[in-house]
């Protein structure tokens, strides 16, 4: 009976921490040389920083700082498509509930025609949640220009997209589902949105998510069900161990 009992437990939690995943975020960083791993003192979260025109990382870590199976590459370069160092009029606050430390949020990849990432390492099959933050100028030093970025992910057949203008943003971020192809690769490109008069589009930070799918849920709420249904058995006299034979 408390075999049965405690492979229920293991079982139903398994199920809860397979399903939901871990985040992964990704700081665009002045750093020259990483993915360093830092932790936000703001969340407690960890964060993989990344720079450069032109790099290419694996094993990133989640937010817990579990090392995993993604990578991270940049594949179109120029004299724009890079991380820029802190600038005056650069975003300070902390940015989204998810950013905590002003070092995440003050500085980022930039754009003036279109920057191309490639994420690897995806489940095949599985669904994620992409969520992207930019922001150029705040309220001490405001931009007086639309500086929209258009964020893409594409795997396979499945593609997001979603426009956020950037100019003096402090909190506001853009998310969409995509799900893994057979390749487990997802395209990520940044470019001008709609309504740009700039000519500049930003990305200060991005999260990854792994999104639960229904029949994980299922799963979670039957082996709820179990548990329940062993407890009533044991109050009610009846051995339940014995009527599962």
């Amino acid at each position: 009976m408390k075999s049965l009992r405690l492979f229920l437990v293991i079982f139903a939690a398994s199920v809860v921490l397979n399903g939901h995943g871990a985040m992964v975020l990704v700081d665009f960083s002045t750093l020259v040389s990483g993915p360093l791993n830092k932790t936000d003192t703001g969340t407690g979260y960890i964060w993989n920083s990344v720079a450069g025109a032109n790099f290419s990382f694996s094993n990133l870590v989640d937010s817990g700082g579990t090392s995993t199976s993604l990578s991270l590459s940049s594949s179109t370069p120029d004299n724009y498509n890079a991380v820029g160092a802190l600038v005056t009029g650069a975003n300070s606050s902390p940015g989204p509930a998810w950013i905590g430390s002003n070092w995440i949020s003050q500085d980022s990849l930039f754009t003036t025609t279109t920057v191309t990432l490639t994420l690897g390492g995806l489940s095949a099959g599985q669904v994620y949640n992409f969520e992207f933050f930019g922001a150029r100028g705040n309220a001490a030093n405001p931009v007086n220009n639309n500086r929209t970025a258009l964020y893409t992910v594409t795997s396979g057949s499945s593609s997001g997209s979603a426009n956020l203008n950037t100019s003096n943003n402090t909190n506001t971020t853009v998310n969409f589902n995509i799900t893994a192809d057979v390749t487990g690769n997802a395209t990520i490109t940044m470019a001008l949105g709609t309504g740009n008069d700039s000519g500049f589009a930003y990305l200060n930070a991005m999260k990854v998510t792994a999104v639960p799918e229904p029949a994980s849920v299922a799963l979670v709420i039957i082996g709820g069900g179990l548990l329940l249904w062993v407890r009533l058995r044991k109050r009610s006299g009846v051995d339940a161990a014995s009527v599962l034979r």
